[in-house]
């Protein structure tokens, strides 16, 4: 975590600084998931996602998944985002094969089936089109034995589909799943979806560019240390003391939650020591 720090020292009394977290990671699990055959069903249900070629019987499947992303500010700036997928089953004699993120284009819903992203709203072909149902530049996952997941790495892809989806959430249909040699039966896994126990979980680590505050107004009045914080709209700050500058633990003394254009007064009680 980065911190941001300003420093106000008030001599012989108390000493002040401020803390602004300016790096921020979430991780967040689908808020919709399901997958598309071109027969038939997935045998396990919600509780997984299917995509790739079933063996033997050459039925060709694709997931769909989308995250929620309306806690970050629309102004952050993505410095990276790692999706992990855990793999619950793989075919008998499995051909393993590198899969695919494809930016979807088209909304879809919890009822998409092989020929219709949504009741009254089919794909442009069936289990949807390139370039008119999913966006063709694709993220290339890597799978890690040792830890039984699927793993898609940050790349320059990832992180301007989910930048585009923070600018304009109602441009954000999520992702499509393929594999990328789907025309190769026995390439088929079913990950874990958003209703079984082992979900997809997306990593992103942002950060929002904000000015440093301006603090005025510093002055000792009678038994106390007062001073103005003139602040960034939607920031909140602490406000933390200190017996001394340089060593010793820094304290929490309050919050200035949201300080905007309207300065903030702030008292803090001075003390005898440095």
């Amino acid at each position: 975590m980065n911190l941001w720090r300003i420093g106000v020292f008030a001599a012989l009394f108390a000493t002040a600084h401020f803390t602004i977290n300016a790096q921020t990671t979430v991780t967040l699990r689908p808020v919709l998931d399901t997958s598309i055959h071109s027969s038939g069903f997935n045998p396990k249900g919600t509780a997984t996602i299917l995509s790739g070629n079933r063996r033997s019987i050459g039925i060709l499947d694709r997931g769909l998944l989308r995250f929620d992303l309306s806690t970050i500010p629309t102004n952050a700036t993505i410095t990276s985002a790692t999706l992990r997928l855990r793999i619950v089953q793989v075919p008998i004699d499995a051909v393993f094969s590198p899969f695919e993120l494809h930016r979807a284009l088209k909304p879809w819903a919890a009822d998409a089936i092989w020929l219709n992203a949504t009741a009254g709203l089919p794909w442009s072909s069936p289990g949807a089109e390139a370039e008119t149902d999913y966006a063709a530049p694709a993220v290339f996952g890597e799978r890690v034995p040792a830890s039984g997941e699927y793993v898609f790495a940050s790349t320059n892809q990832m992180i301007a589909d989910i930048t585009a989806w923070v600018r304009d959430p109602a441009s954000n249909h999520g992702w499509l799943l393929k594999s990328a040699n789907e025309g190769t039966q026995g390439t088929a896994i079913h990950f874990g979806s958003s209703e079984s126990a082992v979900p997809p979980a997306l990593e992103i680590v942002y950060s929002v560019s904000m000015e440093a505050p301006v603090l005025r107004e510093a002055k000792l009045i009678s038994t106390n240390f007062t001073f103005e914080i003139h602040g960034s709209a939607g920031v909140n700050y602490d406000v933390q003391i200190g017996g001394e500058v340089d060593s010793g633990n820094w304290t929490t003394f309050t919050n200035v939650p949201g300080a905007a254009e309207t300065p903030v007064l702030i008292t803090v009680p001075a003390t005898n020591v440095q």
